[in-house]
């Protein structure tokens, strides 16, 4: 028993330590490729499924979505002005963050493949956007929680 520990403890360490993924999103319209920060600190799950959230900006997101789906998040991204119609199929997630409590528009994508290193896992997500960009150098932040 004591050697399964250590061993699983040395496995969820190296996987967890990572600072950054690969994010391939397969959509509708195309696949994108993001780099994501991994976040220990996000512990967001969209609300009717339980499912973890990875945040990224929309416009790193552009490629795998509709026109019409990304015309709607853009002209109405306030999800409280949103109407009815255009919200199909997009789903709201309440989270906190530094500047207060926001409610964003998220989307299960086809598919969402995984990227540490040399492995690689498919997870089933939502993809909650942002209007702005995110950190330098990253598309996404992805919770460690959905690494193991």
């Amino acid at each position: 028993g004591a050697i399964c520990s250590m061993n699983g403890g040395r496995f969820f360490r190296s996987s967890t330590s990572k600072r950054d993924a690969l994010i391939e999103i397969e959509g509708e319209s195309g696949n994108v490729k993001l780099r994501a920060l991994i976040d220990t600190g996000n512990l967001v799950h969209e609300p009717l499924s339980g499912k973890g959230v990875i945040f990224s900006s929309l416009g790193a997101c552009k490629n795998a979505l509709d026109e019409d789906t990304y015309k709607a998040l853009l002209l109405y991204f306030d999800v409280n002005k949103m109407p009815e119609c255009l919200s199909f199929g997009i789903r709201f997630v309440p989270s906190k963050m530094i500047c207060g409590e926001v409610i964003l528009p998220a989307i299960r994508f086809k598919s969402v493949r995984m990227k540490i290193g040399k492995k690689v896992k498919d997870i089933d997500v939502y993809v909650a956007f942002l209007k702005n960009d995110f950190i330098e150098g990253y598309d996404a932040v992805i919770s460690s929680e959905v690494i193991i």
